[in-house]
């Protein structure tokens, strides 16, 4: 891999990783919210996408792959 194309990969990784964190952002705020209005069931359910979408980010900026 050229380094151009290197520098390419990871630009795109690096905005692939923003959207995603933008996407668990909103999520947290979404199960805030649930968990102030005591909707606990939604709560939960928002908590587990969100431990499912972290390591998704994580891996996304992984250089050892």
């Amino acid at each position: 891999m050229t380094h151009e194309e290197r520098i390419e990969r990871l630009m795109h990784s690096a905005s692939n990783c923003t959207h995603m964190l933008h996407a668990i952002d909103r999520k947290m705020a979404d199960a805030l919210v649930c968990l102030e209005e005591g909707r606990d069931e939604e709560c939960k359910q928002l908590i587990a996408q969100l431990k499912d979408a972290l390591p998704q980010a994580i891996a996304v900026l992984d250089l050892e792959k």
